[in-house]
């Protein structure tokens, strides 16, 4: 698997570099053959003397950012682009052939108050394939749990194989979280005990599909509340690795796609969840 990471020198680069790290060391724990790439890309506007004093200063930090990942044995990478850093972590990925892009939920730029930056908004939007968003830390990856939202649709089921084989490839569990309306449990419906929200039949179909498929738990779980809030807290309460969720419309190539319009949920909990979420385009 190849992990390209876009890193800026922000407040949460830190989170983002350890979260990249537990995942790249779950990885090759797992697999035993070291084959788990980290490229590190860092965008920069451009210097007057690409050999002077001041560029020589950057490699020199961002030689110093990859501490993290050598204690845990991951080797990275790194590039140096003078690019905007939305354009540039999109064509360096389609370079390196990429699997997942990490990057922090904000950098440097923007308002401080926003809890989702530019950048990681962007990547959403035009990659064609995942993007890890880190706010803060997650938990363990390796043996530890996913949390995944299923609705039962067609556009979710990426979302929702994507989770189980890279908890396959880590050894984690899933948990498949479909989410109803409370106020569904007040409207009119036959008074019996296997009662069913909208939705619900086709994602536990689903996921008991996804199951039998990998070598990797998949549980299905029902709640009730608003999606987001109550996919954060599922998160939160078995200490995931990270929450996956799908976008929505279509994607055309591999990395490089048509801007997308994202589901409401994706979007809310990109900027509200306190786990890393993983973005999957269907």
């Amino acid at each position: 698997m190849k992990l390209l990471v876009g890193l800026d020198g922000s407040e949460h680069s830190a989170s983002t570099l350890a979260f990249t790290a537990e995942l790249a060391a779950a990885l090759d724990a797992r697999s035993g053959d070291g084959s788990t790439q980290v490229v590190v890309v860092h965008c920069h506007p451009g210097f007057d003397d690409p050999a002077g004093a001041e560029a020589e200063a950057l490699r020199t930090q961002v030689t110093a950012w990859m501490a993290p990942l050598l204690a845990r044995g991951v080797h990275p990478s790194t590039t140096l682009m003078e690019a905007d850093p939305r354009h540039g972590l999109l064509e360096a990925a389609e370079a390196a052939d990429a699997d997942l892009i990490v990057v922090g939920s904000r950098g440097r730029g923007g308002f401080r108050g926003l809890r989702l930056g530019g950048t990681a908004d962007h990547l959403v939007r035009h990659a064609g394939v995942p993007v890890a968003v880190v706010p803060d830390g997650g938990g363990p990856v390796a043996e530890g749990t996913i949390v995944v939202g299923v609705d039962g649709t067609d556009a979710n089921r990426p979302a929702l194989e994507w989770a189980a084989a890279l908890a396959e490839r880590v050894g984690a569990s899933v948990e498949a979280v479909f989410v109803h309306d409370p106020m569904a449990d007040s409207y009119p419906h036959p008074p019996v005990d296997n009662w069913h929200y909208r939705g619900q039949d086709r994602a536990e179909s689903m996921v008991k599909e996804v199951d039998e498929a990998v070598a990797a738990p998949v549980r299905f779980r029902d709640v009730a509340g608003n999606v987001v809030t109550a996919l954060d807290a599922a998160a939160n309460a078995a200490d995931a690795a990270c929450v996956v969720v799908g976008t929505r419309g279509g994607v055309a190539g591999r990395v490089s796609a048509p801007g997308r319009v994202l589901g409401r949920t994706t979007v809310q909990l990109l900027h509200h969840a306190h786990r890393p979420v993983v973005v999957v385009p269907h």
